[in-house]
């Protein structure tokens, strides 16, 4: 009934190689962002001013990202039609180096709630963060914010399950004058897990921003593994 969660990001800036794939997909859906076209294929500029302060950096960087401190805890079962009931808080701590990290500690929590009438499971989690600083070290203002995800996942077999996953977040960014950047972000995944043995599951989602395409990360691709100990 109690999960302890650690998150030790390590983040990897460069050029990559999915520009084909991403203009595909948002072709696909009508979405495509223009600016895309304006800048050469595979470069790497990060680059941030507000109001004097400015950082730059060109070309591609690794570096640890800030930590995550979190637990999760069931507070019912599923009873007919009511759900699953669990509550999570975490805290993220100051402990990456600028841009990898924001320089400020996080603190929030999440409701999750989930059905399962096999051989369809079904999930809503509703997150709420609150940073406790501006954004240094450029020092653009915060403001709490939040993020809705709701997902299906079926079996295909006892081994296999599909997975489709809608999601939607605030900015936890204000005051830039940018809309791209005051604005939330939408995504859609698709997934599939799949158990290898008895205790270990695999799995791989793709990730796109057909509602926001001009906002957030245009294309990702996620690897998991995961164990019961």
């Amino acid at each position: 009934g109690l999960e302890l969660q650690l998150a030790v990001p390590v983040i990897g800036d460069y050029g990559g190689f999915l520009n084909g794939a991403i203009e595909g997909v948002e072709g696909l859906f009508d979405a495509v962002n223009p600016a895309r076209k304006t800048q050469p294929a595979g470069a790497t500029w990060f680059r941030v001013s507000y109001r004097g302060n400015a950082v730059r950096a060109d070309g591609p960087k690794v570096g640890l990202g800030d930590v995550w401190l979190g637990a999760k805890g069931a507070v019912r079962d599923q009873a007919g039609g009511w759900p699953a009931l669990a509550v999570r808080a975490a805290v993220k701590l100051p402990s990456g180096p600028y841009p990898f990290g924001s320089g400020e500690l996080d603190a929030g929590g999440s409701l999750l709630l989930g059905w399962t009438f096999r051989p369809i499971a079904a999930h809503v989690q509703v997150d709420g963060i609150a940073p406790t600083g501006r954004l240094r070290p450029v020092g653009i203002p915060t403001r709490p914010y939040g993020a809705v995800q709701a997902g299906l996942a079926v079996s295909a077999s006892e081994a296999v399950r599909l997975h489709l996953q809608l999601s939607a977040s605030t900015s936890p960014l204000r005051g830039t004058g940018l809309a791209d950047v005051d604005a939330g972000v939408r995504y859609a995944l698709v997934g599939v897990s799949a158990r290898v043995t008895r205790s270990w599951e695999l799995e791989l989602g793709l990730v796109e921003n057909v509602w926001s395409p001009y906002r957030g990360a245009d294309f990702t691709i996620l690897v998991g593994a995961r164990g019961n100990l």
